[in-house]
């Protein structure tokens, strides 16, 4: 079947680490996530799972911010991360090591046109700041 229709966190591919947000970043909350490599994309949904995703080998499970206790976490655990939802929001789905490779001044290597993947990365970090460092940049609810 051919796709007319790019959606939002399209593009990763298989071996690839992605960090995928729980939940929206607020103010107060640290991050509650889930990275490790992509395993399987499904961009036609899979059996049990009509939508289009991808298939994650959980590493490291975060919970505001820390990573959660092996007894209860949902790591060496299949993950589902959907391609788009209708409760989406930037930076839901990222590389894994894309902070790292920030500060490190290293490119994000993918299968996409490097320019606009290189744009779409530094676009991101800049929402992350403000996110999580609102001093640096004033709050980021707060208009320009």
């Amino acid at each position: 079947m051919t796709h007319t229709t790019t959606l939002r966190y399209e593009g990763f591919t298989v071996g690839q680490r992605i960090r995928a947000l729980d939940f929206a970043p607020r103010e107060g909350r640290g991050a509650c996530a889930i990275e490790g490599p992509i395993t399987h994309v499904f961009r036609d949904g899979s059996p049990g799972h009509q939508y289009a995703h991808y298939v994650v080998a959980v590493e490291r499970d975060i919970w505001q911010g820390h990573d959660v206790e092996p007894a209860h976490s949902r790591v060496g655990t299949p993950f589902c991360v959907p391609m788009e939802s209708s409760l989406d929001y930037d930076g839901r789905v990222t590389f894994a090591d894309q902070l790292d490779r920030a500060t490190k001044g290293d490119a994000i290597e993918t299968d996409r046109d490097e320019d606009a993947a290189e744009e779409r990365y530094f676009r991101r970090q800049e929402q992350a700041r403000e996110v999580h460092y609102p001093d640096t940049k004033g709050h980021p609810d707060e208009e320009y």
